[in-house]
């Protein structure tokens, strides 16, 4: 055999090797965003159906209480004492830094329009996560979109519906006050 075929015969199986590794680095590659992409999408999944739960309590203690919503300042205390709601539906999975990921929109009444804005996702200015908000309440400012990559976040409506609201929709919410939305307040441990 001459020197040049046995430097063929040689090289053959590096470049099986080299191509293998390639192939099983993009895969992986691949794996691995779909993991993320599956994560991502059960937290939107979990994070929707919170605020679907949180919702129908709301409407339950609006019931046993003369037609009223739980005072913003101790909403989320009211609510645990109903024995389905726990401290882990307050949660949107991909917050890992709240005791709770919701605010509550304290001009929202049962009676308000099905549009107003109730509950929605909140992380606060840094506020919420340095004193440990259990019962945040407020209005737009709180909203936050950091939860889900940046997209947008969940809102529920005081018709008990939820949607992913994206930052197109933001400046169109209705918050329920007369103020152009600005009437503002933080809630209190």
């Amino acid at each position: 055999m001459s020197d040049t075929k046995a430097n063929k015969e040689r090289n053959k199986p590096k470049i099986s090797i080299i191509v293998i590794v390639i192939v099983t680095i993009v895969a992986t590659w691949m794996i691995l965003g779909v993991i993320t992409r599956l994560i991502a999408f059960n937290a939107r999944v979990v994070c929707q159906s919170n605020l679907s739960t949180l919702g129908k309590a709301m409407a339950m203690y609006a019931q046993e209480n003369d037609g009223k919503y739980p005072t913003p300042s101790k909403w989320c205390d009211l609510l645990t004492e109903f024995p389905d709601i726990t401290e882990k539906l307050f949660v949107c999975p991909a917050d890992k830094e709240e005791r709770c990921s919701y605010a509550m929109n304290p001009n929202c009444e049962p009676n308000s329009p099905s549009d107003i804005v109730l509950l929605f996702e909140t992380k606060g200015p840094g506020r919420i996560s340095e004193l440990g908000l259990w019962n945040p309440y407020g209005g737009p400012v709180l909203l936050s979109f950091s939860n889900h990559d940046g997209y947008g976040g969940f809102v529920l409506f005081n018709d008990l519906s939820v949607q992913f609201v994206d930052f197109k929709r933001l400046g169109k919410l209705n918050w329920g006050d007369e103020q152009g939305n600005k009437k503002i307040e933080t809630g209190n441990r």
